[in-house]
């Protein structure tokens, strides 16, 4: 009998053999919600149970060097037996290096209007 993919719930990261509808352990849809966007899905693979799925995260968020990613980093790095340290070390310095470059690149501009990022410490005094 050949075993069909395996699916994780979005909620519990149990494993279910079907993409769609009720998780078979939490009740919850085993599918991610309509408006999870790659990042989204990107910052659930951090706490997948397949190691090896945690770490193609981590590296992707790290090379993408998304700012929404820095805070699960550095708990990942706290945290033991998460995910290698050491890479998610390189990722945490990689989206933060990013964000810094950002806030010193929109300080040098002093745009009379708000910075995109939403964050008024670039507006003109």
């Amino acid at each position: 009998m050949t075993r069909g993919p395996t699916y994780y719930c979005w909620h519990c990261y149990q494993p279910n053999d079907h993409p769609q509808g009720a998780c078979a352990v939490c009740g919850q849809p085993v599918e991610a919600p309509a408006t999870a966007d790659h990042v989204d899905n990107q910052l659930w693979a951090l706490c997948h149970p397949i190691v090896e799925r945690r770490m193609v995260a981590v590296r992707s968020l790290g090379l993408e060097r998304e700012e929404r990613a820095v805070a699960p980093l550095r708990r990942m790095v706290e945290t033991r037996g998460s995910a290698p340290a050491p890479a998610t070390a390189r990722a945490v310095q990689r989206a933060q290096h990013d964000r810094e470059r950002h806030h010193a690149e929109q300080a040098q501009h002093r745009e009379a209007e708000p910075c995109p990022c939403g964050e008024d410490r670039h507006v003109r005094e």
